[in-house]
């Protein structure tokens, strides 16, 4: 009986260097009935001829090119074009197991379930490792995870499902039939796209094997990632969380909780790359946005009877701007990191 045809989804941007080692360690998988869809998203280094190259020499391969619209669009050029049963979705810049595919496949066919979460272990730059598998073996039904999300994510999260979907195998049937896609944001449409994968899910296995090797950026390289603008990115995921994470179970409190508590994090984290050098802000339209970001922080809180422990949203919402805006450099001075 002919196995499962498995679409494995690889936006590339800028990563030329990258591809002769990631795209191999998808091709040489023991389970070899794949097709690789490698979307280049308007790369201005030699990314689409190095895929184009590696596609001569694998008939699995498929190549696709696309102005510049970010990862999360890519992926859904990848969907549209997937012939699969299964959809995968890693980074050009990681690695996966040789034998990933294949156990990923028999655990999917074994527990009849739309979705199987597992290991992964970060390799940094310095190689130290680190592993990321605690999870429980077990299956649990989409209504149990939806009902109790503040198991599966959050800042105290006991199981990871919500981040990024290379450590993630999905159903292609349940994404094309409930159109699931990931949002046109420039930044966190991976745990938008879970989201709403969930939503639809009936049964979510969790495994502790590592079939993934990630390669994280360097800090301040993935620092000059986000775009000056983060602030609407987060208000939008804001939004979906509420649509989505709190609509599932109103009454989950700890839910709400985690929601607003992540929604402050973020705010801050905006306000922290406004440091960046690259923006050559003035200290004038620096503070500027901080201002306006604070109010809308207060604004579009979930919970407006929210306690938070937080300096940050305390000074936020007692006006303290300028106060705000010496405990945000003098942390970044502290950590030396970021700014100069």
């Amino acid at each position: 009986m002919q196995k499962p045809l498995v679409s494995i989804i690889m936006p590339v941007y800028n990563m030329g260097e990258h591809l002769r080692k990631s795209v191999p360690s998808v091709l040489n998988q023991t389970y070899q009935n794949i097709e690789l869809i490698l979307v280049d998203d308007g790369s201005k280094d030699n990314s689409l001829e190095v895929c184009r190259e590696l596609a001569v020499k694998d008939n699995r391969i498929k190549v696709f090119h696309q102005d510049n619209q970010g990862s999360g669009p890519a992926r859904n050029t990848g969907i549209k074009n997937a012939a699969g049963k299964y959809a995968y979705f890693p980074d050009a810049d990681d690695c996966m197991v040789p034998n990933a595919i294949e156990s990923l496949i028999e655990k999917f066919e074994k527990y009849s379930c739309d979705m199987i979460v597992f290991g992964y272990k970060m390799i940094f730059s310095d190689g130290t490792e680190r592993k990321f598998n605690d999870y429980p073996n077990e299956v649990f039904t989409g209504s149990y995870v939806r009902q109790n999300y503040d198991i599966f994510t959050g800042d105290k999260r006991r199981w990871e499902v919500q981040g990024a979907p290379w450590n993630k195998i999905f159903s292609l049937d349940i994404i094309k039939s409930n159109n699931v896609e990931f949002p046109a944001l420039r930044r966190n449409q991976d745990e938008v796209f879970v989201m709403r994968y969930v939503n639809s899910a009936e049964k979510i296995a969790l495994i502790d094997e590592i079939f993934y090797i990630h390669y994280p950026n360097d800090m301040r390289l993935a620092f000059n990632k986000f775009p000056i603008d983060y602030f609407e990115i987060v208000s939008s995921l804001n939004g979906f969380r509420m649509e989505y994470i709190y609509s599932w179970n109103p009454e989950n409190r700890q839910v709400l909780n985690d929601i607003c508590s992540g929604f402050i994090q973020s705010t801050t984290k905006s306000m922290m790359l406004l440091f960046n050098p690259k923006w050559e802000l003035s200290f004038k339209e620096r503070y500027k946005r901080f201002k306006e970001i604070s109010v809308r922080c207060v604004k579009e809180m979930p919970d407006k009877d929210y306690k938070s422990d937080s300096t940050m949203f305390k000074l936020m919402k007692s006006k303290h701007y300028f106060l705000l805006y010496i405990v945000v450099y003098f942390a970044l001075r502290k950590n030396k990191k970021y700014i100069r």
